[in-house]
């Protein structure tokens, strides 16, 4: 079997190599996010079906925090919207803002990470981060990337049901 007759993740223009592919793989993810979310009001952002759910406009800012994170800077207004997937976390409320500025945090952190990534990285290069109890742990570029793109799928899906969920309860009814 060759390669054309394989499903693959898009190239990126002119560019090859390791990195440049999981930058693909990124990009794709975040255009099928942008799609997922191109018809969304300022109400079905901040909407919350039960009180201990995180509204659609808050995983947003998490995808994109948690990526700058990772790969670029985070200020210190934006660390609320980190938390830690496999634990219960605090609500945290989304603003109140159209669409449009969700979207430009996306974009502008996509942005600044592929500049970072840009600069010669190596997929074997260590990130060091804390825990909270101290210890430092090690983690190289390379699952770095494969963990932003499992997380934003991971997110994404919940974005989906979220925005089902809003449709359905906010249909108009016929009699």
């Amino acid at each position: 079997m060759t390669a054309e007759a394989c499903i693959d993740l898009p190239c990126l223009g002119g560019i090859h190599g390791e990195i440049e592919d999981w930058v693909a793989g990124l990009e794709a993810s975040r255009t099928e996010l942008e799609s997922l979310i191109s018809n969304l009001t300022p109400a079905a952002l901040t909407w919350r079906p039960i009180t201990d759910m995180q509204p659609i406009g808050t995983l947003i800012l998490h995808i994109a925090y948690t990526e700058a994170f990772w790969l670029t800077e985070i200020d210190r207004e934006s660390q609320k919207y980190l938390w830690d997937d496999t634990a219960s976390s605090c609500i945290i409320a989304a603003p109140t803002k159209p669409l449009s500025w969700y979207v430009f945090q996306l974009r502008h952190t996509r942005t600044n990470s592929i500049k970072s990534l840009s600069q010669n990285h190596s997929l074997n290069e260590i990130y060091l981060r804390q825990k909270e109890n101290g210890e430092t742990e090690k983690y190289t570029l390379r699952w770095v990337l494969w963990n932003l793109l499992k997380h934003e799928a991971h997110h994404r899906g919940q974005i989906e049901l979220l925005k089902k969920w809003y449709e359905q309860t906010h249909a108009p009814v016929y009699a």
